[in-house]
């Protein structure tokens, strides 16, 4: 009589070939994949009309911006606080400022920002560690 040899498949045999598997398929996708979703970077200046004065120091060059929903909406690079005016008389309001932040962030391809549409006149509402402001966007570049 001839000896019979059996093929047994184990559990671990199972898991390796899986294992196997698995790092082909993504190996495959590291390899294959499409290039990553287009993105540049845009700079936004936001206004805040009439803060109080001692507010708009609250606020420094490198601070993270984020919106009310917490999407992160990019960097401070840069702030302005000008004494603020009335409408068109020219009159300043003591003790309050207008703040000028200029914040660069990522945009994609959609020009959203964490998908948040920015563009001018687009009403804001951010918040720094030190400040939580609502402002009007009055520059895209």
């Amino acid at each position: 009589m001839k000896s019979e040899k059996r093929a047994f498949v184990t559990a671990a045999d199972v898991i390796i070939i899986a294992a196997l598997l698995l790092l082909g398929f993504l190996a495959y996708r590291y390899v294959y994949s499409g290039p990553d979703e287009e993105t540049f970077e845009l700079d936004y200046v936001v206004k805040v009309s009439s803060i109080r004065s001692e507010l708009s120091e609250r606020i420094a060059v490198g601070d993270e911006v984020y919106s009310a929903d917490g999407a992160y909406m990019g960097r401070v690079t840069a702030y302005e606080s000008r004494g603020a005016v009335l409408g068109t008389t020219g009159q300043t309001v003591p003790d309050r400022s207008d703040l000028y932040i200029t914040i660069e962030a990522s945009a994609d391809s959609d020009g959203l920002v964490s998908g948040h549409e920015v563009y001018v006149e687009r009403e804001l509402s951010l918040y720094t560690t030190g400040l939580s402001f609502d402002g009007i966007c009055i520059s895209v570049r």
